[in-house]
C-alpha cells in the first residue's frame, strides 16, 4: 500500500445478510460491513498504522451462521507521496468527484502539467455546463447590491476554469477596493478586468485597479487635487499593490507619487445599465487635468524624476510610474512571495521563490509565467513538508466543501427563486459572521494559517453549512424535500469502491481531506451514515439521501476538512 490508498478492499466468497468482518491491525479492532450482492468489503488503515515499514492485520468473518474464519496479510508500507485531491486543494476551490475520477488512472504527474496547461488557457476549456446556469440572472435586470456577492460564489464554485477564478479571487484581495451600495457596478467592472488579465501581464492588472472607479473611491483619491493632496492611495500604491511595505520607500515618496497621481479620478453618469454587450457604472474613470499638478516630482527611492505636463498629458505621468512599479525587484518578490503563500506554503520556500522571481524577470511578470514556475515546481507534488499546511480561509472552506459534495442551488424551483436567493444567502452570511469581508480593510483578507485557526470561525463555518444541506422530516418522520439544495448523492455512492458506509464514508472523506483522515473521523461518518437504526441501505431511495446529507455534515466539522 502507499499512503495515497490506505485503503484495503476485500471480500468475502460466501456472503451471508448482515455479515461482518472485524478488522484487526495492531490492539485496534474495527468492524465493518459486507456488500451482500458482491462480499466485498473495505478498510481504511489509520495514519498510526503505518508507523512501521510492515503491518500485519488481522481479517474474523462475522455471521448468524457458521463458525468465524480469520485471515491475515501482511502489508509493507511505502514512502510517503502526493494525493491529487492535495493538489487540487490550492490551484482549484476544490476538487470534485469528475477531477478525482479524471485524475484516479494514467501519469498523474503528466496529468497534473496538461491540467495546469489547459486551465492557463482558460478560453479552450469548456464551460458550458456553468454558462447554462446563467448566474448573470442575478445581472439581467435591475441589479441589486446584495447579489454581486452570490455572482462572485457561482463563478468560484462551478466554473470549470478554476485557476482563473482562483487568480481573479486574488487579485480582487490584493487590489482589494469596497464598492459603495449606490454603484456596485463599477465593482463587477472591476473583478471582471481581473479576471479578463489573471493570467496577463502584471502591468495590466496593476492598471485595471490604477483606473478602477471603485478604487479611485475607495482610497480617495478622486478628491485629490494639486492645492490639496490626498496620500491614501500613493500610500497603498506602494505598500499593498507593488513594491510593499519593505520596497525602501518613505514619507516623501509617497507625497511625490501622490502629485504624480492627482487628477486620476471619476466621472458621474446618470445612471448604470449592466446586460450581455454592455456595462456602464454610474463612474466612470476619468482624468481631470484641472486637478493635476503640473510641476516636476522627484521620487527619492525610485531616484526618478517625472516631468510635469499639462492637460490630458498629465495623465502620461502617472503611467510612467505605474510602469516603472510594475517590474521594481521589490514588486517582483512582494507578489510572488504572496502567490506562493497562496499556492504552497505560509513560510515562502527559497526555490520557489527564485524560480517565481526567474519566471518575472524573464518574461517581464507574465503571471501565466510566473504561475507555471511556482505549480510545476518539482518539489510542488513530491515534497510531504509542503501537503497539508494551510487552513482555508471562509471563503475557501465553503466554495470547498460546495465542490467536494457536487451541492447546487435546487432547481426544481424558477431559477429567480426565493430558495436560489436563500442558497446564496446563507453562505455570505456564515462567510461574514466567520470573519470573512469583501470590503475590509486595504491590505485584504488573509491567507495565513493563525488568522483562521479559530474555533469560533469554524463553528460558524459549520452552522452555516447545516442549514444549507441539513435533512428535514415531517411530523410523521418523512423526508421534507430540501427547498436550498441539490446534491446527487447516488454519484457518491457509485463511485465508491463498495457500496457499504465504509465504503461512501471513505469516498466523501477522499473528497474533503485529500484522504488525510483518521480512523475515529472515519468511525463518525460510518455512525452519520447508519443513522439511528445502525443500519445503512444503499438500496433505499428514501433514507439514502438523508443519510449522505447527515455524513456530510459531520465530515463538515472535522479539523481535517479545514486544511488546505
Amino acid at each position: 500500500i502507499d499512503r495515497q490508498g490506505e485503503v484495503i478492499v476485500g471480500k468475502v466468497m460466501h456472503p451471508q445478510p448482515d455479515m461482518t468482518v472485524s478488522v484487526a491491525v495492531g490492539s485496534r479492532v474495527s468492524e465493518v460491513d459486507v456488500e451482500e450482492a458482491t462480499g466485498n468489503f473495505i478498510v481504511k488503515l489509520d495514519p498510526s498504522d503505518l508507523v512501521q515499514r510492515q503491518i500485519t492485520v488481522r481479517f474474523t468473518t462475522n455471521s448468524v451462521t457458521g463458525a468465524p474464519k480469520t485471515d491475515k496479510v501482511m502489508l509493507r508500507v511505502a514512502d510517503d507521496v502526493t494525493g491529487i485531491t492535495n493538489i487540487l486543494s490550492r490551484v482549484t476551490f476544490g476538487a470534485t468527484p469528475g477531477l478525482v475520477e479524471y485524475f484516479s488512472t494514467g501519469d498523474k504527474e503528466e496529468k497534473f502539467r496538461e491540467y495546469i496547461t489547459q486551465q492557463l488557457s482558460p478560453e479552450s476549456i469548456d464551460d458550458s455546463a456553468f454558462e447554462e446556469m446563467n448566474v448573470d440572472r442575478f445581472l439581467g435586470r435591475q441589479i441589486q447590491y446584495k447579489e454581486v456577492k452570490p455572482w462572485r460564489i457561482a463563478y468560484s464554485t462551478y466554473s470549470q476554469r478554476q485557476l482563473r477564478e482562483v487568480m481573479t479571487q486574488f487579485w480582487d484581495n490584493h487590489f482589494l477596493s469596497a464598492p459603495s451600495a449606490v454603484d456596485f457596478v463599477g465593482d463587477i467592472m472591476e473583478v471582471n478586468g481581473f479576471r479578463k488579465h489573471a493570467f496577463g501581464s502584471f502591468r495590466e492588472l496593476l492598471r485595471v485597479s490604477s483606473t478602477s472607479p471603485t478604487m479611485l473611491m475607495y482610497l480617495n483619491n478622486y478628491q485629490s487635487k494639486a492645492s490639496k493632496i490626498n496620500e491614501n492611495y500613493s500610500r497603498e500604491l506602494l505598500e499593498l499593490h507593488t513594491v510593499g511595505i519593505d520596497g525602501g520607500y518613505g514619507a516623501d515618496d509617497i507625497i511625490e507619487v501622490a502629485r504624480v497621481m492627482t487628477g486620476w479620478g471619476r466621472k458621474k453618469t446618470p445612471g448604470f445599465y449592466f446586460g450581455q454587450s454592455q456595462e456602464t457604472s454610474r463612474n466612470l474613470f476619468e482624468f481631470v487635468p484641472a486637478r493635476h499638478d503640473s510641476d516636476d516630482k522627484y521620487i527619492p527611492f525610485l531616484d526618478m524624476t517625472i516631468k510635469g505636463r499639462n492637460g490630458m498629458d498629465g495623465m502620461q505621468e502617472g503611467e510612467e510610474l505605474l510602469d516603472v512599479l510594475a517590474s521594481h525587484p521589490s514588486t517582483q518578490r512582494f507578489i510572488c512571495k504572496k502567490l506562493i503563500q497562496r499556492f504552497v506554503s505560509d513560510d515562502p520556500p527559497v526555490d520557489f521563490m527564485d524560480a517565481c522571481v526567474a519566471a518575472w524577470q524573464r518574461t517581464d511578470g507574465n503571471i501565466g509565467e510566473v504561475l507555471k514556475a511556482i505549480l510545476l515546481h518539482p518539489d510542488y507534488q513530491s515534497n510531504v513538508s509542503l501537503q497539508r499546511n494551510k487552513i482555508k480561509t471562509p471563503y475557501e472552506y465553503f466554495i470547498s466543501v460546495l465542490r467536494n459534495f457536487a451541492i447546487y442551488p435546487a432547481r426544481y424551483e424558477e431559477v429567480d427563486s426565493k430558495f436560489t436567493k436563500q442558497f446564496y444567502a446563507t453562505i455570505v452570511h456564515a462567510m461574514l459572521a466567520a470573519g470573512f469581508r469583501w470590503d475590509g480593510t486595504p491590505d485584504g483578507v488573509s491567507e495565513t494559517a493563525e488568522d483562521w485557526v479559530s474555533t469560533g470561525a469554524m463553528l460558524t463555518n459549520y452552522n452555516g453549512f447545516i442549514d444549507l444541506i441539513k435533512p428535514k422530516r415531517a411530523r410523521n418522520g418523512s423526508l421534507i424535500k430540501n427547498k436550498l439544495t441539490d446534491i446527487d448523492y447516488r454519484l457518491f455512492l457509485n463511485n465508491a469502491d463498495v457500496k457499504t458506509a465504509e465504503g461512501v464514508a471513505i469516498y466523501l472523506l477522499e473528497m474533503a481531506t485529500a484522504g488525510r483522515y483518521k480512523a475515529d473521523e472515519l468511525d463518525k461518518v460510518v455512525t452519520a451514515l447508519k443513522g439511528s437504526d445502525n443500519i445503512f441501505d444503499h438500496n433505499n431511495p428514501e433514507t439514502l439521501e438523508a443519510d449522505v446529507r447527515r455524513a456530510m455534515t459531520v465530515i463538515a466539522t472535522l479539523p481535517n476538512t479545514y486544511i488546505q
